[in-house]
């Protein structure tokens, strides 16, 4: 799950919602080929590199459904989604704006690993009822959907544990910015804990630091470190921009009868976001009861925002 903008080659649309490809999708392909090939070889697999490649489609099928449980549940919470973009460490659904409770937090961010877990599981149990070249692959499947299951319940941001661990911050200390914040760090230190992993793992072994290892510990660091980053400027932004109320832009000038109703109380991002949904010169505020209480001018909040983010 993620916030960020999309990019790369569109191979269609699911529920209205673009699927992307990234073409660094295509090299970790040909890696996950490279390392699986010689395992189904040991094993006795007459094809053993289109035995890997077949893993590998099941893998990517596997990666595609598990954003499509994002995208599922951030439907039921009427939360547009942009985009599910498929790339080098897996998927991305891109959801607009943010959850507007802990629960919609939680639940939106947790399916995502759950269904990973679930088809490791079902892979695990049908694995012994199929032929021996299917059940290789399916146990190949279910090993690695249980990864990457586990892997993203990790409680650091960007991961999809991280969002989980916001969620319970945020229920708990009634402060989503706080519980950002700490979920950002602890994913910055699961950043700085796997880049460090294959020297441990090396000295625990008694062996040498593999060039290859390392190379995909840094790209797993800076994929955490970079998120956990984005994270914590998109709270810094988002707590600049609550100074904006629009109950203290208001005028008391009556709106003309053709104007979009905005609550009152609206304030910082979540004003932002609805005066982009519904753009208009001017709206009429009103009260928790739908009563009239002034005028706002669009070009109040534009003013607002420059005042904000100078």
């Amino acid at each position: 799950m993620s916030t960020r903008l999309p990019g790369g080659l569109r191979l269609g649309r699911v529920a209205g919602v673009d699927v992307l490809v990234r073409p660094s999708l295509l090299v970790m392909a040909v890696v996950l080929v490279v390392l699986f090939a010689p395992q189904f070889e040991l094993v006795g697999y007459s094809s053993p590199v289109l035995a890997a490649l077949v893993l590998v489609v099941v893998l990517y099928v596997s990666v595609f459904l598990h954003e499509c449980a994002h995208l599922a549940a951030a439907r039921l919470y009427r939360m547009p989604v942009s985009s599910i973009t498929l790339h080098l460490l897996g998927g991305e659904t891109v959801i607009e704006g943010e959850s507007r409770t802990p629960a919609q937090e939680l639940w939106t961010s947790v399916v995502g690993p759950l269904t990973s877990l679930a088809l490791g599981g079902l892979s695990l149990v049908a694995a012994p009822h199929t032929p021996p070249a299917v059940e290789g692959i399916l146990l190949a499947s279910a090993y690695v959907n249980l990864v990457v299951g586990v892997v993203n319940l990790v409680p650091g941001l960007p991961l999809d544990g991280g969002h989980v661990l916001r969620a319970v911050l945020w229920g708990l200390l009634r402060d989503q910015s706080l519980a950002t914040v700490v979920a950002a760090r602890c994913g910055q230190v699961f950043a700085v804990a796997a880049l460090s992993l294959p020297f441990v793992l090396a000295r625990t072994r008694g062996t040498s630091v593999q060039l290859f290892d390392v190379a995909l510990a840094a790209l797993i660091a800076w994929f955490l470190w970079s998120g956990a980053v984005q994270s914590l400027r998109a709270t810094r932004w988002a707590e600049a921009l609550d100074v904006i109320v629009a109950r203290e832009l208001a005028l008391a000038e009556p709106a003309p009868d053709d104007a979009p109703p905005l609550p009152a109380d609206l304030r910082g991002v979540a004003l932002l976001r609805s005066v982009a949904m519904n753009p208009a010169p001017v709206y009429v505020l009103v009260d928790d009861g739908g009563r009239p209480v002034g005028s706002l001018r669009a070009s109040d909040v534009d003013a607002a925002y420059r005042r904000a983010t100078d």
